[in-house]
């Protein structure tokens, strides 16, 4: 059953300022007619889910804690900033609207954070999960994971609604074959992982890397800028396929933030990156792989793979007792 029709472009003007004023109305009248929540499912699918989530919302104010409240609220300020980067303000407007699908926040994770697909009992998807670092006090790592959590929200309902961040090149065949996605999500990202394609994002983020000025040069006030920056491009290299649109939207917020320098080779490139990813999650764009070899992006990606593993056998999984 499609929950889901996204009939204008995600973040665009139109889209962002006509839907949740509409949503907003009708839920107000949703919510003080008490519905169940089988009711609200059924709005779900007649309203849309944009309405079935703020109904939600109006029936329990509790999902949306203060801290987000005022988290968002500063996302749009910024967003309205005419000082900043178009191309942010384009980016935060896009995951602004992304947040009207959120149905519950937690904003007390430490570190790291996570955004999952919320499922009613009978397997619909009824909105997203959230988790973010909310408590910290530092703003730009606050807000850029915020940007980061919300960015992937943004691929799905863009894309192919499994958080791979472009387009698979047979996506109509490869659709059919997809487990369902209550039940594999991970086996739907493997199947629509391309390895020409992870090794396009993989060289773009190494590019980054090698274009990072020096220790101050992205933030005047406080050292270590500059290794925060890179940590966080070779965690987008370990899995490229779901990360490279978040690192570079948490990177772009970071240095707005910051205040650094826009005139650097890095800050230039990082736009241009930033910018063609929105527009493939906003478009028909695919992502341009030229004529590499395919041997070579999947080594590069079973190496990401191996990576990842490495790195995941250290944690527990959900559910393990350590």
């Amino acid at each position: 059953m499609r929950i889901h029709e996204q009939r204008e472009p995600l973040g665009s003007e139109r889209a962002t300022a006509r839907a949740p004023a509409a949503a907003g109305h009708q839920a107000r009248q949703f919510a003080a007619a008490r519905l169940s929540p089988a009711e609200i499912l059924e709005v779900q699918r007649t309203a849309g889910n944009r309405t079935a989530v703020a109904v939600q919302r109006a029936a329990d104010p509790a999902a949306t804690p203060e801290q987000v409240t005022r988290d968002l609220e500063r996302l749009r300020a910024l967003q309205e900033n005419e000082d900043l980067d178009p191309q942010l303000r384009a980016v935060l407007a896009e995951v602004i609207a992304a947040a009207d699908s959120v149905v519950r926040w937690n904003p007390a994770i430490p570190t790291s954070g996570h955004a999952h697909p919320s499922y009613s009992d009978d397997g619909v998807r009824n909105g997203f999960l959230v988790a973010y670092q909310g408590a910290t006090e530092d703003e730009a790592q606050r807000l850029g994971n915020l940007v980061h959590e919300l960015t992937h929200i943004a691929v799905y309902l863009g894309l192919d609604r499994s958080f791979v961040n472009y387009r698979h090149p047979d996506q109509a065949a490869v659709q059919d074959s997809l487990p369902a996605e209550q039940d594999g999500m991970e086996a739907r990202q493997g199947r629509l992982m391309v390895g020409a394609a992870n090794e396009v994002l993989i060289e773009n983020l190494q590019e980054l890397e090698r274009l990072l000025p020096p220790d101050g040069g992205l933030r005047s006030d406080e050292q270590g800028a500059a290794q925060q920056v890179r940590e966080k491009l070779r965690y987008g290299l370990m899995t490229p396929h779901k990360e490279y649109d978040t690192v570079l939207n948490q990177i772009l917020t970071w240095t707005n933030l910051w205040g650094s320098d826009r005139r650097t080779p890095f800050y230039r490139r990082l736009v241009e990156l930033a910018t063609q990813a929105r527009e493939r999650r906003q478009g028909p764009q695919s992502l341009r792989t030229g004529n590499r070899v395919t041997r070579a992006g999947r080594r590069i990606a079973a190496q990401a793979r191996r990576l990842w593993e490495r790195v995941r056998s250290h944690f527990p999984r959900r559910g393990e007792r350590t």
